[in-house]
């Protein structure tokens, strides 16, 4: 099984998802609202007929009182000088799950840190000790 496989099958409980290709016209107003919550998200790009996973991110930060930041998947996923660059491709592809709505802020088996770390741990674990192209620590 491949590791997109392996990733996209430890998230499956999570109903609330999808994915869209990036070009040049991908901007905040084009991908979709149910962004505005929080959760993770995987930047592929394709290898040959293989798509690989370069990235793997989350939003919503959880603050000591147990509230999310302001950061949902919309805003990260769009937020970063790389992430731009990545956005004006056309080769990427971005998959994205809500594992906590805007309303839900105190559900601690699905706080998005917990589920990133399962994902990036899970790939270090499938590819022999390394991480996807664009994590530079974990």
């Amino acid at each position: 099984m491949s590791t997109l496989t392996e990733i996209q099958k430890m998230l499956s409980k999570f109903t609330l998802n999808g994915s869209f290709e990036t070009n040049r016209k991908t901007t905040l107003k084009t991908i979709p609202s149910e962004l505005d919550n929080y959760g993770v998200y995987f930047f592929t790009e394709k290898d040959n007929d293989d798509e690989k996973i370069v990235y793997i991110g989350k939003s919503g930060t959880m603050n000591q009182n147990g509230e999310f930041g302001k950061q949902t998947l919309r805003k990260r996923i769009m937020k970063g000088k790389k992430k731009k660059e990545w956005l004006s491709k056309n080769n990427y592809k971005v998959y994205w799950y809500v594992t906590s709505e805007n309303k839900c802020s105190k559900c601690s088996e699905n706080i998005p840190a917990v589920v990133e770390c399962s994902l990036l741990k899970k790939y270090y674990e499938l590819n022999k000790g390394k991480l996807p192209k664009y994590n530079n620590a974990f």
